[in-house]
């Protein structure tokens, strides 16, 4: 993402470099923002390199910082509202802006150059509805019991609906083989 932007201004720069040794009363004012351009998106390569952004089956886990770090962890249960923007340029290049709503202290919290923010925001909707049934003891892993008013699946309904949390990448394979185990341990 980042590596194709750096690989744009660097093709740039080489050009200037061309162009200027030939024709340098021409040049110099545009190699000179070109290189400025070029620093700056070293500075936002290097933030988007040591930036960590981790959706586990319980929060959101955020890492930043090069010379100095900052953490944040915002609970499945607290998120209100996902929405991201992409500039025209950030599409071409995968990434864009994510802005979290939580009922926590902060409210709004943007995550810029987030890699493709509309599968985030989908897997982080996925993990938070898979929180939320787990909570509420009637999730695809449960046998029934939590909710009375549902009927009980069969062992081979339970095992179909693993295998298709799997199979459309909710769940590892290593979650599917620990649920299925745990399901037929209880026959």
């Amino acid at each position: 993402m980042m590596g194709a932007f750096i690989m744009m201004t660097l093709a740039l720069l080489i050009f200037m470099a061309i162009s200027i040794s030939s024709y340098r009363q021409y040049f110099w004012v545009p190699g000179i923002a070109i290189v400025l351009v070029a620093i700056g998106s070293l500075g936002r390569f290097l933030r988007w390199q040591t930036t960590q952004f981790v959706v586990t089956t319980e929060r959101i886990i955020t890492r930043r910082g090069i010379l100095s770090k900052a953490g944040m962890e915002i609970p499945l249960d607290r998120i209100t509202n996902i929405s991201y923007h992409q500039t025209l340029m950030e599409r071409i290049l995968g990434a864009g802006d994510l802005v979290i709503e939580s009922a926590g202290e902060g409210g709004q919290e943007p995550f810029r150059d987030v890699a493709d923010p509309s599968e985030v925001q989908n897997v982080i909707y996925r993990q938070s509805e898979i929180y939320q049934d787990r909570r509420a003891g009637s999730g695809p892993m449960n046998d029934g019991a939590g909710d009375r008013n549902r009927p009980q699946l069969s062992m081979a309904e339970q095992i179909e609906k693993l295998a298709s949390l799997r199979d459309r990448g909710i769940i590892s394979d290593d979650e599917f083989e620990l649920q299925k185990r745990s399901l037929l341990e209880r026959m």
